[in-house]
């Protein structure tokens, strides 16, 4: 599992109730589905109720999009997961990819899961945990992600 942990991290923020996942690079298929199944484990495991995926270092597929809307989405659907926030960047690919990804998962599933996407972190954190003062989980975000 260490060669994926350099392509994939995840983070816990159990106060939030939060999954924080970023791919480091691009991955190929079966990679990504890996990771994705650690995330539905973890999710499972801790009861948890938001997920932000940063995606600004992703390469969603098609074969990523349909396995994502079809497989990870029915799977994540009897898991306590409210709100998934995708950061996105201000890349316009990834926003139609976010967009149509979204309209697949409310037109097969509905909207007992809500899904939104992100130009920022912050934005993305705000919209899972409104409530909450997001200083001290933003930095500790941004340190799972090795930005300064």
């Amino acid at each position: 599992m260490s060669a994926s942990k350099e392509l994939f991290i995840c983070q816990v923020l159990k106060p939030q109730r939060l999954i924080f996942t970023i791919f480091t690079r691009p991955a190929q298929h079966d990679a990504y589905k890996q990771a994705m199944l650690q995330v539905y484990s973890t999710i499972k495991e801790h009861q948890l109720e938001n997920w932000i995926m940063d995606s600004t270092k992703s390469n969603f597929t098609m074969q990523d999009q349909k396995w994502s809307v079809e497989q990870l989405g029915l799977l994540l659907q009897d898991t306590p997961l409210l709100k998934v926030a995708m950061v996105r960047g201000q890349d316009a690919i990834l926003q139609i990819v976010a967009e149509a990804m979204r309209k697949k998962i409310y037109t097969i599933f509905g909207m007992r899961k809500e899904l939104q996407h992100f130009a920022t972190l912050e934005e993305a954190l705000h919209y899972v945990a409104p409530e909450t003062n997001n200083d001290t989980a933003l930095l500790k975000l941004r340190a799972a992600m090795h930005v300064s």
